[in-house]
């Protein structure tokens, strides 16, 4: 009986901890309506639109489109350096759901040394939800870790990044 509990319970065991192990454990800083959030020296607003069926077909009764405005405005010169678009951005609701965003359009400049610090530059989304959630959907939006420092060399940016300590675990929950 031993046994047979045995070669049930420690491949679920070990099979849970990989599974621990693997799952990201994300730290949520929850922003409240209307607020920015900040977050390694940059400072994140969001907005949500309704908007109608940007194809042009006939609206349906089931479905909402929405507009996603995130605002990313650098604090300081650390700001500066990390420009990188989010590693993540969608749309959930209080019951756990997920929805994904198509990105239209970033502002942000490619070039580190055209990001100004105070600027904020808009990243616009799209998506899509149902009708009866497009009230009370929230923004879910994970920042990048990326920095990109002027002037530095290829060695010294792969050097930073294996050696960093920064996790890519902090996400920004934007209320409504």
């Amino acid at each position: 009986m031993l046994s047979a509990v045995l070669a049930v319970a420690v491949p679920s065991w070990f099979g849970y901890r990989a599974y621990d192990i693997l799952q990201p454990h994300y730290v949520v800083h929850v922003v409240p309506a209307g607020q920015a959030g900040v977050w390694q020296h940059v400072s994140w607003r969001v907005s949500v639109e309704k908007v109608n069926d940007p194809t042009g077909k006939p609206e349906r009764s089931d479905r909402q489109w929405l507009k996603i405005v995130a605002t990313r405005t650098a604090l300081d010169a650390e700001g500066a350096i990390r420009h990188g678009a989010p590693v993540e951005v969608k749309l959930t609701d209080r019951a756990g759901r997920t929805w994904q965003l198509e990105k239209l359009n970033d502002e942000t400049p490619f070039d580190v040394k055209e990001n100004k610090v105070g600027t904020p530059y808009r990243l616009e989304m799209m998506g899509v939800v149902p009708r009866s959630a497009a009230d009370e959907v929230e923004v879910i939006l994970r920042p990048s870790t990326y920095r990109d420092v002027p002037g530095q060399s290829t060695e010294d940016f792969l050097k930073d990044a294996f050696n960093s300590t920064e996790k890519d675990d902090q996400v920004l929950r934007f209320r409504r």
